[in-house]
């Protein structure tokens, strides 16, 4: 253990989702990695059990408990798993993949987990003395847009004075919604406000959304980029293109435009897409688009389709309402993306956090516009010095913003001044 690593505070995680490596929830890997175990507790509300012992203990809420304790008020809920109970990979991707369906977001499960959670019918004997064995000496909140993570975070920062770190890695207060959640989010923006008054500092995943964060809130922070977890290799480039994400916001309708153009350079090109949860509808629209569903993978499966030296694909949605919810955004396969040693191949439009990103450290191929010029995709293509090219000032660009080491111990560097200037 480093001098620096026994000066690590313990530090109390409020967040919906547990770590695993198939999720958003990587960040908490990458500032984490080093931290003793016993120096991190979790409360979660996803149903899915623990990745693993990321944390010494995890305590989990489901919106499902607290229904039963809204008819029944005496009710203890929570589950406590520690360090060795927590689950393997393949165990979680099963959970996961039963729960889908009821993930799907709309204003009325909005208001339905605010009635659930409102009134702290969260807030049992059993958490709080979860809690105060725990003697946390700050907060780390993740941000989402579930309400009750707010007032959670709120509640225990306040009972024992603890500064706040806010991670926040997409746009949750400005972010436009429809007028049937306006008064879910005068509630929600209440509570955002007050996070970000409290004592502490936030953490960004980029440039683009800190600069406008820190312009509106007294709390102030820095990004610390996202680090992939994938070792690269150095497999020469070869012809072939492979998306491995989501295809929602958009990302569907802008794969079909790349798997035509691809296809117009050369009919044996097709985009090979690895993904989750896609309808027989959508499977049909891709296969009319020279793009082929090849299923989904696991994270260690997905680094090792990265690292083959194929092409791999960025994709955002053009539609205006696709830009706005990925403005700020910064996936974290574009860190996945940079230190691999094929060449980035991006489509989507100007404005998306993710293309801006990309553009603004020329480390990728960027086809910005829906009408894709076929003779310029294909002389860059056919051009081996150009594609080397990329994928050196990728790996440049990794190295400059996404260094794990270099940006954990930032990290670590401000929890210790943050927890120690009042001691």
């Amino acid at each position: 253990m480093t001098d620096q690593q026994a000066l690590l505070p313990r530090i109390l995680i409020v967040g919906t989702t547990p770590y695993s490596p198939n999720e958003s929830s990587r960040a908490l890997d990458t500032y984490f990695h080093n931290w003793p175990k016993q120096n991190l507790r979790m409360i979660y509300s996803n149903a899915n059990p623990p990745h693993h012992n990321l944390c010494g203990s995890h305590f989990r809420i489901t919106d499902y408990e607290l229904l039963q304790r809204l008819l029944h008020p005496k009710r203890e809920i929570g589950t406590v798993f520690e360090g060795s109970e927590a689950v393997i990979a393949d165990q979680v991707e099963q959970q996961s993949a039963k729960i889908a369906k009821y993930k799907k977001k709309n204003s009325l499960r909005y208001y339905i987990r605010k009635f659930l959670w409102e009134r702290k019918r969260w807030l049992t004997p059993k958490l709080e003395q979860w809690v105060d064995d725990f003697k946390p000496e700050a907060l780390y909140i993740c941000f989402s847009d579930d309400y009750f993570i707010l007032d959670i975070a709120l509640y225990f920062a306040n009972k024992y004075q603890l500064p706040i770190i806010a991670q926040i890695s997409d746009d949750y207060f400005f972010k436009k919604h429809s007028l049937l959640l306006q008064p879910f989010l005068l509630s929600y923006k209440k509570l955002f406000v007050r996070v970000m008054s409290t004592p502490g500092f936030a953490i960004y995943i980029a440039d683009k959304i800190a600069n406008k964060y820190n312009s509106y809130f007294i709390k102030q922070g820095t990004p610390i980029y996202l680090s992939s977890q994938i070792k690269p290799s150095t497999a020469p480039i070869v012809p072939e293109f492979n998306y491995l994400g989501k295809v929602n916001l958009g990302r569907l309708q802008s794969l079909a435009l790349l798997g035509d153009a691809l296809n117009q350079v050369n009919n044996e090109y097709s985009v090979s897409i690895y993904s989750n949860g896609l309808s027989n509808r959508e499977l049909r629209y891709l296969q009319r688009h020279h793009c082929a569903y090849q299923g989904y993978l696991s994270y260690e499966e997905v680094a090792v389709k990265m690292n083959s030296g194929a092409f791999n694909i960025i994709a955002s949605g053009f539609a205006k309402k696709n830009i706005d919810a990925a403005r700020y955004s910064l996936s974290t396969k574009v860190a996945d993306a940079l230190i691999c040693p094929g060449p980035i191949l991006a489509i989507g439009p100007e404005g998306d956090g993710a293309i801006d990103y990309l553009l603004s450290n020329h480390c990728a191929i960027v086809l910005k516009y829906k009408s894709i010029d076929i003779d310029d995709l294909s002389a860059k293509l056919a051009n081996p010095n150009f594609l080397r090219d990329v994928s050196q000032k990728a790996s440049m660009v990794y190295k400059q913003n996404h260094e794990v080491d270099k940006n954990r111990l930032q990290f670590e560097s401000r929890c210790i001044e943050c927890t120690r200037r009042d001691k």
